[in-house]
């Protein structure tokens, strides 16, 4: 128990004189036997309420009052009020002695303090805490305060869970919004020479003079898939023509090797996450292998595709990567100087864009997106100053969003905390203080907890002591 003294009239006992084990022996069911429907439902020690069902009524427990099992291996506590069949391995089950509630010894239960061993057993340390013994009509009571109270907080906890997902899909509306012209639907932009400026660059380019133009079907995929787009003020391109037509859009190290010590930092498809390059593990690879690649070195200001693993992630690299290189499984996409790369970033990672991309995976053990189709992705790009406004847009927008989150996971973090705060309290007496002020009758004499506790003591000395099985030679 805690440092805490308990309130007068309170008793403390091992927490193994407060419960009985009921025999599984011959009724416990392994989960892969376990059915997805059936007439009696399996509790084991995982995390799920039933882990299956089964047909066996000859594994049925019915415990005549309610139990608590509790997960050798796990910790886990669950409350069990119906017949059940108990699961395999580590599945303890504990009925409360007569004189203890079995709501109020639920309760106490979860709010013990043992260590915490892995996967190893519990059990033994679990019997080995202290068990504080109220008055009967007290027990009652702090069972239903706690009822009520962890009711609130799971209720509270449940709609704190959901807003990260509610964040994410606001997160999406906005990429949403910004690439198709309705985040900057009012603007009108001032710059009436910036296609003259783009078309005459590609024109001049000679490598991109044999380019084909956009055909009708990427046109169509990408209307449909990007979904109700304003273009009427803005003009598409294919990726490719918007790019350093002298390094293009080229493949990364193909073979990175083993991790060198003094090599290259090296971009992988799993350090590119959504909209941000996640540095803080990048291999390093033999520079002798890095200078092969020289054409992917980057310079930062970049726009960076993952094309294996995780399909579709892009994100702006950062001038610290300067020099670093990119994996195969990474596009090397370098934008022009007119053209905003954290705006191209934006339009691969929106909705549309990730489902444009996602139609043309291929492969089947190693699947990912080709070069050539990378380059034919459609771009509905508007001026210079709308894609910089969108990104000052998107940006503001998902600070704010990041505030949330950050206030939406501190608030998880105390509501977590907030549990076992009221358990401690509740074990601690002070959720009953002015309950045992106004009922002293319901405290003392033969109510009163040492009294409870005789019976207790009395009703273990009367257990029948179970059958030893003998063991097998």
């Amino acid at each position: 128990m805690s440092d805490f003294p308990l309130p007068n009239g309170w008793e403390i006992i091992s927490t193994q004189d407060s419960f009985t084990q009921i025999p599984t022996t011959g009724k416990k069911v392994k989960t892969k036997e376990c059915l997805l429907e059936g007439a009696f439902p399996v509790i084991d020690q995982g995390q799920s309420d039933i882990a299956g069902y089964v047909n066996d009524p000859e594994k049925l427990i019915r415990p005549e009052k309610p139990v608590v099992i509790f997960g050798d291996h796990t910790r886990i506590f669950k409350w069990v009020d119906t017949p059940f069949v108990p699961g395999a391995d580590g599945t303890k089950v504990l009925s409360s002695l007569n004189g203890l509630d079995s709501r109020f010894f639920y309760h106490q239960m979860t709010s013990l303090e043992f260590p915490d061993k892995g996967y190893s057993r519990h059990f033994k340390y679990l019997i080995d805490t202290q068990f504080s013994v109220p008055p009967l009509a007290e027990q009652k009571e702090i069972a239903a305060r706690l009822d009520d109270l962890l009711a609130q907080v799971d209720s509270i906890k449940t709609r704190l869970d959901g807003l990260p997902a509610i964040l994410k899909r606001f997160r999406q509306s906005v990429l949403a919004a910004a690439t198709s012209g309705k985040l900057t639907q009012e603007w009108a932009s001032a710059d009436d020479h910036f296609y003259d400026e783009v078309d005459g660059e590609i024109k001049a380019d000679a490598k991109l003079r044999k380019l084909n133009n956009l055909g009708r079907d990427e046109i169509e995929l990408s209307t449909a898939l990007h979904g109700d787009v304003k273009w009427e003020r803005w003009k598409l391109y294919p990726l490719e023509k918007l790019v350093d037509s002298v390094k293009g859009i080229p493949y990364g190290i193909v073979q990175t090797g083993q991790h060198t010590k003094g090599g290259v930092p090296t971009v992988r498809c799993g350090d590119v996450k959504s909209l941000v390059i996640d540095a803080s593990d990048l291999k390093l690879v033999q520079k002798e292998i890095s200078d092969s690649y020289k054409r992917t070195l980057l310079s930062g200001g970049e726009v960076l595709l993952a094309i294996r693993g995780t399909v579709g992630n892009a994100a702006v690299a950062p001038l610290s990567l300067a020099d670093c290189n990119i994996s195969r499984e990474v596009a090397l996409i370098p934008v022009r100087e007119k053209i905003n790369a954290q705006f191209i970033a934006l339009l691969l990672q929106s909705p549309g864009g990730y489902r444009c991309l996602a139609e043309k995976v291929r492969g089947v053990a190693q699947r990912g997106i080709n070069l050539a189709d990378i380059k034919r992705f459609v771009v509905p790009l508007p001026t210079l100053e709308e894609q910089t406004e969108i990104v000052r847009r998107v940006e503001e927008l998902f600070t704010f969003t990041d505030q949330v989150e950050q206030r939406v996971k501190e608030a998880q973090a105390h509501v977590n905390h907030l549990t076992q705060s009221i358990l401690a309290k509740a074990f601690r007496g002070e959720l009953t203080e002015e309950w045992r002020a106004a009922h002293p009758d319901l405290i003392t004499g033969e109510n009163s907890a040492a009294a409870l506790l005789e019976h207790i003591k009395f009703a273990r000395a009367n257990l029948k002591p179970r059958k030893k099985t003998p063991k097998k030679r």
